[in-house]
């Protein structure tokens, strides 16, 4: 072998050996990376965890909770019989039949903040874990409950947009149990994607939803029947 060949030859090898390190680099860096994101995205989960827990936990959402479920049966009996009512009418009764301990405003705060639970679980903005082990008995006992509520509200709307990632929640908790699957089980995962996904394509055909001129003219204003 020529002194120019050994030369080549040397030089091939160190390129390649260069070459191998720097992918090494590269894969590390890609794996660190990975990695970093990783744990910011669970920093963010965690996070969003302790401000739903601590507002779950919090002294007037618990009243409220408690209130919703002591008088369920008379909200719903009044819902289902007279389901023509105003919501300033609404209020009245719920007002009267508390004491003034349960108003429409409470009432519809605790369902917007388990909506808001719902958004977060269903777009993985809040751990699966930590989130069903809090709500997968509370989320439906509370959806069963307020249904006669809900189905008022949709039908004031004329969409079914309101409450729907709730919904989803609780379908979502139920299919996963049923299937002895915990929210972090790949197959449940997938179950949200799907979810959500049939939600928007739903949406989209969905025009028989969008009020009409005379619906929107007849409702109450909400400023006026928040109480």
């Amino acid at each position: 072998m020529t002194t120019y060949e050994k030369i080549s030859v040397t030089c091939y090898a160190v390129s390649a050996v260069v070459s191998a390190i720097t992918l090494i680099v590269v894969a590390v860096a890609a794996i660190l990376t990975f990695s970093q994101v990783r744990e910011s995205s669970r920093a963010r989960q965690l996070q969003s965890a302790m401000a739903i827990m601590t507002y779950n936990n919090s002294e007037e959402l618990r009243s409220t909770r408690q209130q919703i479920v002591e008088h369920a049966d008379a909200i719903n009996k009044k819902l289902t019989e007279n389901p023509q009512l105003s919501l300033s009418e609404i209020g009245t009764f719920l007002d009267g039949l508390s004491r003034g301990h349960l108003t429409l405003h409470k009432l519809r705060s605790h369902l917007s903040s388990m909506e808001q639970v719902s958004v977060l679980v269903l777009h993985d903005l809040a751990p699966d874990d930590i989130i069903e082990m809090v709500f997968h008995r509370q989320a439906k006992r509370h959806w069963l409950i307020a249904l006669p509520f809900i189905n008022y509200m949709r039908n004031y709307y004329g969409s079914n947009d309101y409450m729907q990632h709730f919904e989803l929640f609780v379908q979502l908790l139920d299919e996963c149990r049923v299937n002895n699957r915990g929210l972090t089980h790949r197959g449940c995962s997938r179950l949200k994607k799907s979810l959500l996904a049939g939600r928007k394509q739903v949406r989209r055909k969905s025009g028989e939803l969008t009020p009409s001129a005379e619906q929107i003219a007849s409702r109450e204003p909400l400023a006026k029947t928040a109480t």
